[in-house]
């Protein structure tokens, strides 16, 4: 695997972590959306033509959501747990912290330096140390749609 393939599998538990959030608000909206409809003397509205049952949409739309969120929970566990072990069979305590700051907490480059008492240019290079002696044994799990 190469170093940028590597970066790509570390990188997908940060990139899910993002996804379910953005579900989790997208279902909020929902949600909101559900509760904000005004009352009427009938469940459905007509629209164009059409009958429309907003609230029934929405739970729908929730329902789907939810769905996808639990996916993709599912997954970040799956993913974290094989990416702590590719970490924990590097040597080097340092390189694992780096790591760790970086893939499993999400810190910037400049906080991952900070946490680890580099400075930014030597945390880069140790970057690429470590991600030439990690070994990623594992086919991504996250196929985002």
């Amino acid at each position: 695997m190469t170093i940028q393939e590597k970066k790509q599998v570390l990188a997908q538990y940060q990139t899910t972590k993002r996804e379910i959030i953005r579900l989790t608000k997208e279902r909020d909206d929902w949600n909101d959306l559900a509760y904000r409809i005004s009352a009427n003397y009938s469940d459905t509205v007509v629209s164009g033509g059409c009958k429309v049952d907003k609230i029934q949409t929405s739970i729908e739309q929730m329902d789907r959501i939810t769905q996808l969120i639990c996916d993709r929970i599912e997954q970040l566990v799956l993913l974290k747990q094989q990416i702590e072990e590719a970490i924990q069979g590097i040597d080097d305590q340092v390189l694992r912290l780096l790591l760790e700051y970086r893939y499993i907490n999400g810190f910037t480059w400049e906080r991952v330096a900070e946490e680890i008492n580099y400075d930014y240019r030597h945390t880069i290079r140790l970057h690429r140390k470590a991600l030439e002696v990690i070994e990623c044994h594992f086919v991504p799990v996250i196929q985002l749609q």
